[in-house]
């Protein structure tokens, strides 16, 4: 693994774009985090990194989905990630990265083995250690019976119908919402913890109110909570739309969830302006000349 090169957004997000021999490009982002994490609010600074190199889970929102050639990367390769970059921000004077959120390119749970050497090799380091699925049952039952991990788990989910997430995720037409939700609970209740369902609004498609009050119906308070997100578009007119559109619709959603008693948190897209969305950076990259900057 080596470093290739790095951009900064206005709102001090770093994209860093990695290259591993053979496997290809590989992002982590670093930024400040305001929300929460789990249960407690916290404003601290995040390390988004990757778990694989491309991915198959073929989401249609995904950029990460269009790089076909899916390659797992190794704990050592994901340690690599945040390392370089936390000793980068101690050269920049910039705080460092407490939490990471394996949350960057790649499914996690499709290289579950390797995340779970990473967590062991890199909990004592930070406060916290996220994963997000698209929800791969099988190994979230795996996780259940694990007791030597203690991820702040999230789910995502981004439609409340089963026929238009199958649409929007094929991995539904193998784990349904309905199987998805229900595994999800079992884990909420062995862990004790509240699990995250993220959702993100695309203009259009799944911000109705009739979404909203379909999401508040399907989740229970008890052991589920929501993050809502703004997509995360390509292109200065389209990240307008796309943040314009979100601070209208996202209200039907802060209705419902409250009227159901979830507990939610609302989250803006990080660096909007470097690629900061999970694949985008490196699909620019294919024919980058691997000088560092």
């Amino acid at each position: 693994m080596k470093f290739i090169r790095k951009m900064k957004a206005k709102d001090n997000s770093i994209k860093y774009l990695f290259q591993s021999p053979g496997k290809g490009f590989v992002e982590a982002i670093y930024f400040n985090f305001e929300g929460y994490y789990g249960k407690p609010k916290v404003n601290s600074k995040v390390i988004c990194l990757s778990s694989q190199s491309g991915c198959n889970m073929g989401c249609v929102f995904c950029e990460t989905g269009k790089i076909k050639r899916v390659i797992n990367l190794s704990s050592k390769e994901m340690s690599y990630e945040v390392n370089y970059i936390q000793k980068d921000l101690k050269k920049q004077k910039l705080p460092p990265a407490k939490f990471y959120a394996i949350m960057g390119m790649g499914e996690p749970l499709n290289n579950l083995e390797e995340i779970l050497k990473f967590f062991h090799e890199n909990r004592s380091i930070v406060e916290k250690i996220s994963i997000s699925t698209v929800g791969i049952i099988p190994e979230i039952k795996k996780l259940i019976k694990d007791k030597s991990h203690d991820f702040d788990f999230f789910i995502s989910l981004h439609s409340p119908f089963e026929r238009e997430r199958s649409k929007l995720m094929p991995i539904n037409r193998k784990y349904s919402i309905k199987k998805l939700i229900s595994v999800a609970k079992k884990y909420s209740k062995e862990k004790k913890e509240k699990i995250t369902f993220t959702y993100m609004l695309i203009p259009n498609l799944n911000d109705s109110l009739k979404h909203a009050k379909r999401l508040a119906k399907i989740l229970n308070p008890k052991y589920f909570s929501v993050q809502l997100t703004c997509f995360n578009p390509s292109g200065e007119r389209e990240i307008k739309n796309a943040r314009d559109n979100f601070s209208k619709k996202v209200n039907f959603f802060i209705m419902e969830l409250k009227n159901k008693g979830i507990e939610f948190d609302v989250q803006l897209s990080k660096g909007l302006e470097i690629e900061g969305g999970c694949g985008q950076f490196s699909a620019k990259q294919k024919n980058l000349n691997t000088k560092s900057t």
